[in-house]
């Protein structure tokens, strides 16, 4: 996903909405009916050995996971007990056939904006998406809020370059378990709906 450099300018930044605000101002019943519920995703369960909790709360540990995860992808590498989650899930992406890994990437066009915690090229379609979630214990579904994440950061990419072959993982990763529990979306389709219904409420 290369970054459009008419979509960074200032004017155009001023009219778009963030991820964060649209999700904020919308309610999971208002989008149930045009946002599938689960869309079929395949469960993958990763195990990250050797990692020692540091029994602080998971916002705080997610801070932590998400610097040394975009420092791992960025190639400055990471000796923080956190990097054991972060080369976890990139051997995976690697075994899965994506490639092109980078982190903490800006997507925006002119209805939304955010920052994707990883994009990469190729794997289950041309692009893809993963968001990286903090967690004490492994959910047995994935949230309607991190699927809506994922696909108004695939709306904005398709906006912007035209793409729409793009699938997107949601990581959920354990500190107590110690393991990784990945929803895979092998093929996003953007629920045009969701995201107008989105935009709307946030307008």
């Amino acid at each position: 996903m290369n970054q459009n450099p008419k979509s960074n300018s200032p004017s155009h930044l001023a009219m778009s909405q963030t991820v964060t605000s649209l999700i904020r101002h919308t309610s999971q019943d208002l989008i149930a009916a045009t946002l599938p519920q689960n869309n079929n995703p395949i469960v993958v369960d990763l195990e990250a050995p050797g990692f020692n909790s540091l029994r602080r709360s998971s916002w705080l540990s997610g801070i932590d996971l998400h610097r040394s995860i975009a420092g791992t992808v960025k190639g400055k590498g990471g000796s923080d007990e956190f990097s054991i989650f972060a080369s976890r899930i990139l051997s995976w992406l690697a075994e899965v056939g994506a490639s092109n890994m980078r982190a903490e990437i800006a997507v925006v066009c002119a209805d939304v904006r955010g920052v994707c915690d990883i994009c990469v090229t190729g794997g289950y379609a041309e692009h893809g998406i993963v968001e990286i979630k903090c967690c004490d214990d492994l959910p047995q579904f994935s949230d309607w809020r991190h699927r809506l994440q994922l696909n108004l950061y695939a709306y904005a990419a398709s906006q912007w370059n035209g793409r729409s072959s793009t699938w997107g993982a949601i990581a959920y990763c354990s500190l107590r378990a110690s393991a990784i529990r990945v929803f895979l979306f092998t093929q996003i389709r953007v629920q045009a709906d969701a995201v107008d219904l989105a935009i709307r409420r946030a307008a």
